[in-house]
């Protein structure tokens, strides 16, 4: 039987919080992120690496879970505030993650935009065996994961055989998502359609041929909007029609709350290309990522794909 592999878990460490916390003076969404993953509630269980979590995972049936930092990862203040972030975020990602051997991976995150900063974080970062890839905040505002002056950047983490993995980020949005939790359900939904699309069109994709890619949470928006895209957006700067890059150099996450969700992806971009996620403690019970599959329509070997086959690649160690 395959392992199960959660590649969309979640810690917060000390560093990460009292950067959170100083930054929110300018931004106020920082300090409301700390405060909630602070209080009573289930998302303080963000901030423990213990044996209540191994709990969670031995009741889900979980074998291994990917911890990676909360968004906004290291991708704001100065390139030296950032860098430092980043250090200091991934060692102790790292340092938590091997208290438990043979049950935590890591996503790493870089200092971006800084293109220099994030170069010497990847070759200091990637030594490191538990960690198995790279995490990418899909930024709308003031930057977008698909500009040209990262393209050595995403060289360089496919050279290092790791995959891309984008996630929402923490930013501003326009006033039309105030209100009603729009900014957190859709909102980050949207932005990770945004940047997965922008790098196929921009032909990031084809510059760095060998970059695997992953989009959560089934890939945002697109595989409901796939058929619409291919009508009426072209192949922009890209090489390929999108349906290429969208079965066979895009992976995804299982992060959803709607079966009819992942039927949907699996019908438009292959089973084999979703793999399992929690975003935990965020989505309330662990197991619910692991049930959503197993009782999920779909035949036993696309079961196992997601829970754990797919994942074997860079995370099943």
């Amino acid at each position: 039987m395959t392992r199960s592999v959660d590649i969309q878990g979640h810690y917060l460490p000390e560093a990460h919080r009292r950067a959170l916390l100083d930054e929110s003076a300018r931004q106020p969404d920082f300090g409301r992120l700390a405060a909630v993953v602070a209080g009573a509630d289930e998302s303080s269980k963000v901030r423990r690496m213990d044996d209540s979590r191994i709990a969670d995972m031995d009741a889900a049936r979980l074998d291994v879970m990917v911890i990676s930092l909360l968004p906004p990862a290291a991708s704001f203040g100065t390139a030296a505030e950032a860098s430092a972030l980043a250090r200091e975020a991934n060692d102790e990602l790292v340092e938590v993650a091997a208290r438990y051997p043979g049950r935590f991976l890591t996503f790493a995150s870089l200092p971006m935009p800084h293109v220099e900063e994030s170069l010497e974080e990847l070759e200091r970062i990637a030594k490191e065996p538990l960690v198995r890839g790279i995490q990418v905040m899909a930024k709308t505002v003031d930057w977008t994961s698909d500009e040209a002056r990262f393209e050595p950047i995403y060289r360089r983490i496919a050279e290092l055989g790791l995959p891309a993995v984008l996630h929402p980020p923490l930013e501003p949005l326009p006033a039309v998502y105030d209100g009603w939790g729009l900014g957190s359900s859709f909102g980050t939904m949207m932005s990770t359609t945004l940047n997965g699309l922008r790098l196929v069109f921009s032909g990031m994709l084809d510059r760095v041929p060998d970059l695997a890619l992953v989009i959560p949470h089934l890939g945002g928006t697109i595989p409901y909007l796939t058929r619409r895209m291919l009508d009426l957006n072209g192949q922009g700067d890209a090489e390929q029609p999108l349906l290429h890059y969208l079965r066979n150099r895009i992976y995804y996450d299982s992060c959803s709350y709607q079966p009819e969700a992942l039927r949907c992806a699996v019908d438009t971009v292959g089973g084999d290309r979703i793999m399992l996620a929690s975003d935990y403690p965020f989505r309330g019970e662990l197991g619910i990522c692991v049930q959503d599959i197993e009782n999920a329509d779909l035949p036993q070997a696309t079961r196992e794909a997601i829970l754990g086959g797919t994942a074997e690649r860079w995370f099943g160690a």
